[in-house]
C-alpha cells in the first residue's frame, strides 16, 4: 500500500502537468478578416449629394479696338449633384451626372466686374472600384451665365469640362468625393467685349445613395 500511494501520485502529477502544457501552447484565435459581399460598396443605383469648389477663373478679352487683356480671379462654389451608375463589370462603372453651382468669383476690369454666377454640366463618368473608392474620369458639356457690372450684361457660354477623381464609401448609404475639373467655355459678347473663359477647380462634397 505504502509502494502505491507515490506511484499514484506520481502519475497524477504527470496528467495535470501535461493539461497545463497543453493549455500554454494553446494557438491564438485568428484575426477576423471580412470576406462576405455585404462588406463590399454598392455603387450601382442612383445618388445625390453637395459639393464646395475651389478654383481659378481666367479670361481672355478682346475690346472693338481688336486690343486683348488677360485678367483672371480665384472663385468658391457651392452647389448640388445628382447622378446614376451602372455596373458593366466585377470592378467597371459607367454613370451619368449632372450639377449646378453657384460661383462667387469676379474678374475685376477696366472698372467692370466679370464673372460668373451660375455653372453647370451633364457629364459622362467611367470608373473603376478599388476597395472602398470608386476612382473615375469624366467628360461632357457645361455651361456659364457669364454677367458683367458697370455697364450691365449677361449671356449664356457653352463648353467642355474634362475631370477625375474619387468616390469613397463611409457607409452602405453615404460617400464622399474630391475631384479636379477643367471647363473650357466657347467665346462670347459681354458689353461688345468678346470672352473666352475657363476655370480649373478643386472639389469636395458628400452624397447618398438611393
Amino acid at each position: 500500500m505504502r509502494k502505491l500511494l507515490p506511484t499514484t501520485a506520481f502519475f497524477t502529477f504527470l496528467v495535470c502537468f501535461n493539461a497545463y502544457g497543453a493549455d500554454l501552447v494553446e494557438e491564438p484565435p485568428s484575426p477576423f478578416i471580412p470576406t462576405t459581399e455585404s462588406d463590399i460598396p454598392e455603387w450601382n443605383g442612383a445618388y445625390a449629394g453637395v459639393n464646395l469648389g475651389f478654383g481659378q477663373i481666367d479670361g481672355v478679352f478682346t475690346s472693338d479696338c481688336l486690343c486683348s487683356t488677360h485678367a483672371g480671379s480665384s472663385s468658391k462654389q457651392a452647389g448640388v449633384f445628382l447622378g446614376f451608375n451602372w455596373q458593366l463589370d466585377e470592378r467597371q462603372w459607367v454613370g451619368i451626372e449632372g450639377d449646378v453651382n453657384y460661383d462667387a468669383g469676379k474678374i475685376r476690369l477696366w472698372g467692370a466686374d466679370v464673372g460668373a454666377d451660375f455653372t453647370g454640366s451633364v457629364r459622362l463618368r467611367v470608373g473603376e472600384e478599388i476597395g472602398n473608392g470608386l476612382l473615375y474620369a469624366a467628360i461632357g458639356w457645361t455651361a456659364a451665365n457669364l454677367r458683367v457690372q458697370n455697364p450691365d450684361d449677361s449671356a449664356t457660354a457653352q463648353g467642355w469640362t474634362l475631370g477625375a477623381g474619387i468616390d469613397w464609401a463611409v457607409d452602405d448609404a453615404t460617400f464622399v468625393r474630391a475631384e479636379y475639373r477643367f471647363n473650357d467655355y466657347a467665346s462670347t459678347t459681354l458689353s461688345g467685349v468678346d470672352v473666352d473663359f475657363e476655370q480649373g477647380v478643386v472639389r469636395i462634397g458628400i452624397a447618398h445613395r438611393f
